[in-house]
């Protein structure tokens, strides 16, 4: 580690390198801690669309999605459901011989989305 203040030829020198750094990992360790008191406070959750978008399925049809535990149905072409931030499973079942694409997956939320299933 550099000296903070160094002696050379009767001349003081001081170091900036170690304010700098010191001062950069204290910002980074404040960004850190407020970012995780965000996370962690139970009174401010967002909720956001995780929009369904189908195509290729005859007009009226019922079509059903699964968010986790939740499960949707619709005759419409979209299936909304609103969701807090994290990491969900879904799963689109077969109708009438078409097979959705995508039929499951796993999604993370932190914004609105929008998920086109196209029916084959």
């Amino acid at each position: 580690m550099k000296k903070l203040l160094e002696r050379e030829n009767n001349v003081w020198k001081f170091s900036f390198i170690i304010v700098i750094v010191s001062l950069i990992s204290s910002m980074l360790v404040f960004f850190i801690s407020f970012n995780l008191l965000s996370e962690v406070n139970p009174y401010y959750t967002n909720t956001y669309q995780v929009t369904f978008k189908e195509y290729g399925l005859p007009n009226n049809t019922i079509w059903k999605v699964s968010l986790n535990n939740l499960t949707e149905n619709s005759s419409t072409d979209t299936i909304v459901f609103q969701v807090s931030n994290g990491t969900y499973n879904f799963s689109i079942p077969e109708i009438k011989g078409l097979i959705p694409v995508p039929s499951n997956g796993t999604i993370i939320i932190n914004s609105n989305i929008t998920i086109n299933v196209i029916f084959k």
